[in-house]
């Protein structure tokens, strides 16, 4: 694990959250080492540590294309069903 994710590990220890929302490509290949491809794992929950992440798309993507809203909407709403 990279040092700043262990502090970032460490950071979310005392916070009451357990899910985190990764917006985006990027953000989803910085927390996770897996090989498998972004499109096949967004808007599935993963499990890292003690955690939940939801890979969804980056805002910037939303905007660029907005025919990809619906399809955030339907993740989002997902998503709600594990807050």
């Amino acid at each position: 694990m990279l040092p700043i994710l262990q502090k970032l590990s460490f950071q979310l220890e005392f916070s009451e959250n357990k899910l985190i929302v990764l917006l985006g490509q990027e953000v989803y290949e910085f927390f996770c080492d897996n090989k498998t491809p972004y499109e096949n794992l967004q808007g599935k929950p993963l499990k890292w540590g003690d955690f939940l992440l939801f890979p969804t798309f980056s805002l910037t993507q939303l905007l660029r294309q907005p025919q990809l809203k619906i399809q955030a909407h339907q993740e989002f709403l997902t998503l709600k069903g594990y807050l």
